[in-house]
């Protein structure tokens, strides 16, 4: 170790491979950090889910689905995660909306599938990440 030290070219050298350390460092901590997000978004998610699935039928049913959803913190998640979530609900709004206002929700059905696998996909992502 001493000759490294001692060697222009050994410092050199030691610098590359502290330097590509450090940054696989940082690039799995955030890996670690984005998996801790994640895994918090999907128990929230989960238990509106449940409460939604325990809840006797109507709109009421839906707002507090809905109101469940937004008080999720994703304040620290990925940004791409966090849209997927936003849009969920908008399409979750956009239907309840219709439908109080007397308008067919069979329109918004296909739009709320397809955020809604979106959101997964993207969850599934972050939580098979590291």
């Amino acid at each position: 170790m001493n000759w490294i030290l001692k060697n222009k070219f050994g410092k050199i050298l030691l610098l590359i491979a502290a330097t590509a350390f450090g940054i696989y460092s940082v690039i799995g901590i955030g890996k670690v950090g984005h998996q801790v997000e994640a895994r918090n978004i999907e128990e929230d998610v989960g238990k509106a889910v449940e409460q939604l699935n325990n809840s006797q039928v109507g709109t009421q049913r839906l707002e507090v689905f809905i109101q469940k959803l937004k008080a999720v913190n994703t304040s620290t998640a990925p940004i791409d995660l966090k849209q997927a979530l936003d849009d969920y609900i908008d399409s979750l709004q956009n239907a309840l909306d219709a439908y109080k206002s007397g308008q067919s929700v069979t329109n918004y059905d296909q739009q709320i599938a397809e955020k809604k696998e979106v959101f997964s996909k993207i969850l599934k992502k972050y939580l098979d990440s590291y």
